[in-house]
């Protein structure tokens, strides 16, 4: 029978419990995918329905205080609103924001006649020609 000093003895007690420190500390990869990407797919996702509700409110709230000035559905009033002289440019950004977002094709003429591209008279189009479809000069 091999006899083992007390020291020696020790010091693989001390082995072992420093190499079981160093396994517990070492991260888990497969764990932190397994719980780590569902949880953050599950925060993008709660935070994209968020945003949708924010902008979807953010449209009512708009189209409600059109409505309160003008007669007609959503888009009619908010056109109304749109052309009248008592708004500022920032409110007028925000409604020309919300009708875009409401996508109705009733609002594409307003749109169109407020849409002024300069950009189009300095980069040519892909045929190469200069595109001055959408460009609006009148200032």
């Amino acid at each position: 029978m091999v006899q083992i000093d007390k020291k020696e003895f020790k010091l693989k007690i001390q082995l072992k419990i420093i190499k079981r420190k160093k396994k517990n500390q070492s991260v888990n990869w497969k764990k932190l995918i397994l719980y780590g990407l569902p949880i953050g797919f599950g925060v993008l996702l709660i935070l994209f329905i968020l945003s949708l509700h924010w902008i979807s409110s953010d449209v009512r709230e708009t189209c409600k205080k059109a409505q309160q000035e003008f007669e007609g559905d959503c888009v009619r009033a908010l056109i109304a609103y749109l052309e009248s002289d008592n708004l500022s440019f920032k409110e007028k950004n925000h409604v020309i924001w919300a009708l875009g977002e409401i996508d109705d094709r009733r609002a594409l003429p307003t749109l169109q006649r407020l849409y002024t591209c300069y950009f189009s008279l300095i980069f040519p189009s892909r045929s190469g020609h200069l595109d001055f479809r959408f460009t609006n000069l009148d200032l």
